[in-house]
């Protein structure tokens, strides 16, 4: 049945639902990945984490929502932070605050941060091309240690990563 959703199975009925005729606000598509792997960041340019989704919107008019959470820490010896940020092939996504030396999605005048973050973004479609959505982190500057997101020698979880189509 093409651009239709049977509801059949879920429903014990011979409903169907068009897709094309989905009031605005409804969920379209979900895709999600996890990821139990270790990231740790040497350098001081955004580096991908261990999750990934690659997504093809079906309608130009919808809505994007990329949502993430993971553990993250950094050894640091002084004042220190991290930036993470949503990228769509290797274009930025979202911007952190800065103070000329580097991003700061979290940031602390101490020799240790672990933290478990949870983060969101949420933009137009656009087109119906696919498109390959990832979670990047960088250190706030280079004279610290790594920064690991994920399960490193210091934190131990998992991260989760989705993306939601939303209609328009």
């Amino acid at each position: 049945m093409s651009n239709a959703r049977n509801l059949s199975n879920l429903l014990g009925t011979s409903a169907t639902v068009p897709s094309g005729n989905l009031p605005s606000g409804s969920i379209i598509q979900v895709a999600t990945d996890t990821s139990g792997t270790n990231t740790a960041i040497t350098g001081n340019t955004y580096t991908a984490s261990s999750v990934s989704i690659t997504f093809t919107p079906k309608k130009s008019n919808s809505t994007i929502l990329l949502m993430w959470s993971g553990n993250v820490s950094q050894q640091t010896h002084g004042a220190n932070g991290f930036g993470l940020a949503f990228f769509e092939g290797n274009t930025q996504l979202n911007t952190q605050p800065a103070d000329g030396t580097g991003p700061f999605t979290e940031y602390k005048d101490e020799t240790r941060i672990f933290s478990y973050i949870t983060m969101s973004h949420s933009m137009s479609a656009s087109s119906t091309s696919a498109r390959t959505y990832t979670i990047r982190g960088r250190k706030y500057n280079s004279s610290v240690s790594d920064l690991n997101i994920g399960v490193g020698s210091s934190v131990v979880g998992t991260q989760s990563f989705t993306v939601m189509e939303i209609s328009g």
